[in-house]
């Protein structure tokens, strides 16, 4: 249940010091909350309704709840879904090919403001209930395969001392990147400067590599390519990637690169490189 996965996770969060479980804000009730997202066109499923009715959120200035998401009442999650179709159907009006829906689909609902956006998706296809990430130059990426697992794994993250807390501020510790079987970075860079903004995500692997050998690392790296002969820049960049694992440490024979082709509704062709320490 949404609502004991919450409890548990709120309890977690407690036990390090936070104020946050104490300063959460009232919810409205689950039947207005279920009127609401049919209103808005929107299926009123009963752990999306769960998640809203535990509680409003703790406010623009309150301290976080979660690591990578503020939650907020449903009225504060629909106007962020509201801002959003309006941009994706601004973005629509540039491609004749494409519909709004590509860009933000109208079943996803946000669970708060968040970079990238989280969503829960309310439409009947196989990503159904799914907690997903989504950015707008790329395809969605699950988090978790339903708003319970999704809770569950950032309680494990408080357990398992990989998110603290600092201050009133929750903190990703630089150092628990190997706690897990496979740790994914992910660096999105473009032409111009590759390296510098991909530098403390490099530190990060090498750290992670070095803490646990037996760890598995994933450097997901996405370059544009909207210019001619891309696919050559998009070498010479896993290169530099590669050589700056090596120089911060880490052993080469340890490394395979993999990169995939994708192509967004610009015609811009996207290149994924995935760089993984084994």
């Amino acid at each position: 249940m949404v609502i004991d996965a919450l409890e548990r996770y709120s309890s977690a969060l407690a036990a390090l010091g936070s104020q946050a479980p104490a300063r959460l804000l009232p919810a409205d009730r689950s039947e207005l909350i279920r009127a609401t997202l049919r209103e808005h066109g929107i299926q009123p499923r009963d752990d999306l309704v769960d998640f809203f009715a535990w509680s409003g959120g703790t406010g623009p200035d309150g301290p976080p709840f979660f690591l990578d998401v503020r939650i907020v009442s449903i009225s504060a999650a629909l106007e962020i879904r509201r801002e959003l179709l309006a941009i994706a159907r601004e973005a629509a009006l540039d491609d004749e090919e494409a519909s709004s829906d590509d860009f933000f689909d109208s079943a996803w609902v946000p669970l708060g403001p968040s970079d990238p956006q989280l969503v829960v998706d309310t439409g009947p296809g196989p990503t159904s209930g799914n907690v997903l990430a989504v950015w707008w130059d790329q395809p969605p990426v699950t988090e978790a395969d339903s708003i319970e697992a999704f809770v569950e794994r950032r309680r494990a993250q408080l357990v398992d001392g990989e998110v603290r807390l600092a201050g009133d501020s929750l903190v990703r510790h630089p150092l628990r990147l190997a706690v897990r079987p496979v740790t994914v970075i992910r660096i999105g860079v473009g032409r111009e400067d590759l390296i510098p903004s991909a530098l403390e995500r490099i530190d990060k692997a090498a750290a992670a590599a070095e803490a646990d050998p037996d760890a598995e690392v994933a450097i997901v790296h996405n370059a544009l390519g909207d210019i001619p002969g891309n696919d050559r820049l998009e070498l010479h960049q896993r290169d530099l990637v590669v050589e700056a694992l090596v120089a911060a440490g880490v052993d080469r024979n340890r490394l395979t690169a993999q990169t995939t082709e994708l192509a967004d509704h610009q015609q811009t062709t996207h290149h994924l490189l995935g760089i993984f320490v084994r």
